[in-house]
């Protein structure tokens, strides 16, 4: 330990900054570029490494200078790290690129000397004018967007579409070219330099990076957070400068396409970009807030200390405990951060996952093993560092006999209990409630309904009955209904009525057609005589009579009806009477045409053909008026309707049946008789309990159980999640029967 500590580089360029009271120090190694930010007392031991003081002596006066326990190998580690980062004379700093799928950095060039030709010609943008000009039309683009937010997409999957898919990659290689252009420009405004620009892929997402570490020099906060937020500030005026150029353009031209797929295409990048999770401008913007240069290493570093010391015990490996305000903070962003990465990585992964094993099966697989090791190589062989050192520190302690037998017999227990205690094996998905007994009584088009009758079981039972309409003009046909929504209706109660007055003059002249065809059949077959034919002919000339003077009042009521002095209904009846009155004289003249002449084979065939006919009409009329009035078969409620055509739902509420989805692969450990737990929406707090009465296979997998509804708060309609309990079994044959099952299925089918 008496020997010299190393000296540090003679051209390091300092600057001071007060953070909550706290005294920091920038410095920057200004050949490598590389910037670290130490506190007071960090900075004095900077400041040691003069060549010449060991590390006892250093570590001696760092203990009476600040009263803090300070070992020589704390320091000589503390000089090792600054000698990585090139800080130490003759030391060059570590050129070590990351190794990370989910982190691809390549550099392009030095934007210094076009940025210095730039600058001088842009600097107006900087102007009191020009933030006035951008805040004003920020102001109105963001109006406009708002008035018009339903027609902007916030996904870029729903803008490459091969009509766009070329003007969208240009649009945001434009942006964000000229976005990392404003943040290079705002630093060269401030006076720092940048130094380097290049292509970065992050979590798989295309973006470009401008090096701008020249501002952790800033001695303000104010000007630190300009520069990062100068790209955001850009992106946003672009964006409703586009949005405006939009709408001030005629829909269906090319310009007005490009000008709104770079308004999307803005403010999505936009969102994406202020994500603080990862480091894009969200989490610099956060970073220069809290004034803590490099918060997700530090965060992250803090977090996998407290790991080792809470969990493991072992010492701690910060040479200088963060303050309060700093531990805080690392341990409310680190968790944010650290889920935040766990959940987009194995979303990442899932879907890529889906993508090469849905594609290429078994060869599929294979390839995501590898691209799985290949991204976490790096970090397996991290925490297989970190737990080899934990191990070293601690293996002291944990390889004394008392521990190794405690923890052998902890281990036995944990795999007993895992063998023996039982767990419920459980299945289930979502769950729609039907009637266990209904009639609906439906309309399925224009003067056609259908009334359904169903009751379900083990065998179900269904009955559809078809009721044509008279008309489909409800002029005509009109429906009256006996109950509402909320009645109790026992069985043999009229639910409604169906009023016809066209469906009862059919009727009528129906039977009045049918006795003119009868009596004709009649007269066909008997013998005419001249008494007959006397009496025929008078009563003949009778109807005629009667028919003219029906006549007469049809054509006098027809008159009155077109000045609206009579009803519909009132002319319909004239009419029927007119009808019937024409029907009447033309029967009599048949009847005595047929006295005068002898029947014919051919016409007695002709006459009972229509009597048929006639007869069949009459039938379906008369059904069809009694079918007029619906009657409920069951005893229910009437619900309200389920969908638009529904008229009527009768439903017995005493006890609902529940369709239940579930997996197919469950269905080896389903049986009917199984307990079912269910929730519905209305009552998420309240669950009940039915039994499977019957599974249904044919398609999507489906068991069916009966519910008591004995409080009435269930309904027909009503949907929500229902578990089934399929017998209780050990956690490890659980755990197992999971294993197996992706081995012997789909392991099996990719080879």
């Amino acid at each position: 330990m008496t020997t010299p500590l190393p000296r540090i580089k003679s051209d390091l360029q300092v600057q001071s900054q007060v953070v909550e009271g706290v005294k920091y120090f920038v410095v920057k190694e200004p050949v490598g570029g590389k910037f670290i930010r130490l506190r007071e007392p960090e900075y004095s031991l900077l400041q040691a490494l003069d060549g010449e003081q060991s590390a006892f002596a250093a570590a001696a006066d760092f203990t009476r200078s600040y009263h803090q326990q300070l070992s020589p190998s704390d320091i000589l580690r503390f000089a090792e790290q600054l000698e990585k980062l090139g800080f130490i004379e003759g030391s060059q700093a570590e050129s070590k690129p990351r190794r990370s799928l989910f982190f691809i950095k390549l550099k392009a060039f030095n934007p210094e000397p076009l940025l210095n030709h730039l600058y001088p010609k842009l600097r107006w943008l900087f102007s009191r004018p020009a933030l006035i000009l951008q805040t004003l039309v920020l102001i109105i683009g963001a109006l406009t967007f708002f008035g018009n937010l339903a027609s902007f997409p916030f996904n870029l999957a729903t803008l490459l579409t091969a009509a766009n898919i070329l003007v969208a990659i240009v649009s945001i290689f434009l942006l964000i070219t000229l976005h990392e252009f404003a943040h290079a420009l705002t630093c060269k405004r401030y006076g720092g330099g940048v130094h380097e620009m290049g292509f970065l892929l992050l979590y798989f997402q295309p973006c470009f990076y401008c090096n701008l570490s020249d501002a952790y020099l800033f001695e303000s906060r104010r000007e630190r957070l300009w520069v990062n937020f100068a790209g955001v500030w850009f992106q946003a005026v672009a964006w409703a400068g586009f949005t405006i150029l939009w709408r001030l353009t005629n829909e269906g031209y090319f310009l007005n396409q490009v000008f709104y797929l770079t308004a999307a295409v803005s403010v999505a990048t936009l969102l994406f970009n202020l994500n603080p999770a990862i480091k894009l401008d969200g989490y610099y913007l956060l970073a220069d807030f809290l004034e803590i240069p490099n918060l997700r290493q530090k965060a992250f570093a803090h977090l996998r200390d407290r790991f080792r010391v809470r969990i493991f015990g072992c010492s701690s490996l910060q040479v200088i405990a963060p303050t309060a305000r700093e531990a805080r903070i690392y341990r409310r962003y680190g968790l944010f951060a650290v889920v935040y990465t766990m959940l987009l990585i194995g979303f990442i992964l899932y879907r890529g996952g889906q993508l090469l094993i849905g594609t290429w099966q078994g060869s599929g697989f294979i390839l995501f093993l590898i691209l799985g090791l290949l991204i976490f190589r790096r970090w397996a062989v991290r925490s297989g560092r970190a737990l080899r050192g934990i191990w070293q520190e601690r293996k002291a302690v944990w390889m004394r006999p008392k521990r190794l037998i405690i923890y052998i017999v902890v281990i036995a227990v944990i795999i007993a209990l895992g063998l023996i205690i039982p767990v419920n094996q459980t299945t289930g998905g979502e769950a729609r409630l039907l009637s266990a007994e209904s009639y609906v009584l439906r309309q399925l088009g224009p003067g056609l309904l259908e009334a359904t009758y169903f009751r379900g079981g083990l065998v179900e039972e269904k009955q559809a009955q078809l009721i044509q309409l008279a008309s489909a003009d409800q002029s005509v046909t009109r429906i009256i209904p006996f109950m509402t929504v909320g009645d109790h209706a026992e069985v043999g109660d009229t639910l409604l009525l169906l009023g016809s007055t066209l469906n009862a003059r059919l009727l009528a002249e129906s039977i009045s057609e049918l006795r003119r065809v009868e009596a004709d059949r009649a007269l066909l077959l008997s013998d005419p005589k001249l008494d007959e034919i006397a009496t025929m002919r008078a009563e003949v000339r009778q109807v005629e009579a009667a028919y003219e003077s029906a006549r007469l009042e049809h054509n006098r009521n027809k008159k009155l009806h077109a000045r609206n002095l009579i009803s519909d209904d009132e002319l319909e009846k004239k009419a029927a009477d007119f009808n019937i009155a024409f029907s009447a004289w033309e029967a009599r003249k048949s009847e005595l045409k047929l006295l005068r002449s002898g029947p014919k084979v051919e016409e007695i065939e002709k006459v009972d053909a229509e009597v048929s006919k006639l007869q069949a009409r009459r039938d379906y009329l008369q059904a069809q008026a009694e079918a007029t009035t619906i009657i409920s078969p069951i005893a229910g409620l009437l619900i309200a309707p389920q969908s638009d055509e529904e008229l009527f739902h009768v439903a017995r509420l005493e006890s609902l049946m529940v369709q239940i989805d579930f997996p197919e692969s469950d269905l080896d450990i389903i049986r009917t008789n199984y307990p079912v737990d269910l929730r519905v929406a209305a009552y998420p707090g309240r669950t009940y309990q039915g039994r499977v009465f019957k599974l249904n296979i044919a398609s999507q997998p489906l068991a069916v159980a009966f519910l008591a509804n004995s409080e009435g708060t269930l309904a027909p309609g009503m949907n929500g999640y229902a578990k089934i309990s399929c017998g209780k079994v050990s956690l490890a044959e659980l755990v197992f029967r999971k294993i197996s099952r992706f081995f012997r299925l789909e392991v099996w089918s990719w080879f």
